[in-house]
């Protein structure tokens, strides 16, 4: 996954929360934000 200038990444105890400013699915362009959750092994 690739992220773009204006993209904000937050780095929490979980994992990582992206804000994905617009989708296709997304008419109204208002973004959303996704949680990336760290894995169950050691090297994730």
């Amino acid at each position: 996954m690739s992220t773009k200038p204006g993209q904000l990444q937050t780095f929490v105890r979980a994992g990582l929360e992206v804000f994905i400013p617009m989708s296709k699915i997304d008419q109204d362009a208002a973004g959303t934000t996704i949680a990336i959750l760290c894995g169950s092994h050691l090297d994730t």
